[in-house]
């Protein structure tokens, strides 16, 4: 008989967790090495504290090899003999605020409950803390079932908020058109720059490439502009003819669903 359904919410799990859920499915993989800032990009230009209206709303990310689970980051989906994820994957742009979302479904079969890999508690299947290495404040509810006692059928929903116009780690500017949201590594006081419109229907969300970087490097030389040695500080002319020559080649599309 299937088995009792359970929503577990992440925020109240204890030390306990006995499962990695997930990870087992989905590796999760970070963007080559970010290019650094010493200042907010572009340089001379002021930020503004909220998205316009114009962006409101629900974009799906428009690919299935993986979940758009931070600003450079990506959790790539993988199936094996054993079990096997399918998922929606989402972002939500608010007034002050962008929220990554992730709905989905993994089936894992009998052997990979045998195998020890994956264990109950008091009839219960919990998360393993892990998550929280990959989401900076994850809201993460949980439902499984077990059919014929051979398949754990699951859902999964996952939000985080990976821009937050709130804290003082985060800025947004707008040049030309087009946003630029910056975040500070509190770690190392540099920021990260990633690049964002809207075309018809759809929303990019891009960030920069290490091509970039060799091209932004050599324009500051041309403009005879000191490149540091850990972090960037480009004048707004040089970052100006980055954007001419098609910076910000790593992209992401979104297509608006409501």
């Amino acid at each position: 008989m299937p088995g009792t359904l359970a929503t577990i919410n992440a925020h109240r799990m204890k030390t306990r967790l006995v499962i990695l859920v997930g990870l087992i499915i989905m590796s999760y993989s970070c963007s080559e090495n970010k290019v650094l800032f010493e200042i907010a990009q572009p340089a001379n230009t002021k930020s503004i504290n909220s998205f316009h209206k114009d962006y409101f709303g629900q974009y799906k990310y428009d690919t299935q090899l993986g979940f758009f689970i931070s600003l450079d980051e990506e959790m790539s989906i993988t199936s094996n003999d054993f079990s096997s994820t399918f998922g929606d994957n989402f972002v939500q742009v608010n007034s002050d605020n962008i929220i990554a979302i992730v709905n989905g479904d993994e089936n894992f079969l009998k052997e990979m409950l045998d195998s020890g890999i994956i264990e109950t508690t008091s009839s219960k299947f919990l998360i393993d803390s892990l998550f929280k290495e990959i989401f900076v404040n994850p809201l993460i509810n949980y439902e499984y079932d077990i059919i014929n006692k051979d398949t754990l059928i699951t859902k999964f929903s996952i939000q985080d908020t990976i821009f937050n116009l709130n804290s003082e780690l985060y800025k947004l500017k707008k040049f030309k058109n087009i946003l630029y949201l910056n975040v500070l590594d509190s770690s190392n006081g540099y920021w990260s720059v990633y690049q964002m419109y809207q075309s018809k229907n759809k929303l990019f969300i891009n960030s920069l490439s290490g091509s970039d970087e060799v091209v932004l490097e050599r324009i500051m030389i041309v403009n005879k502009e000191m490149i540091g040695k850990d972090a960037l500080n480009p004048s707004k002319k040089t970052f100006k003819k980055l954007l001419k020559l098609d910076g910000f080649t790593n992209k992401n599309k979104f297509e608006k669903t409501n």
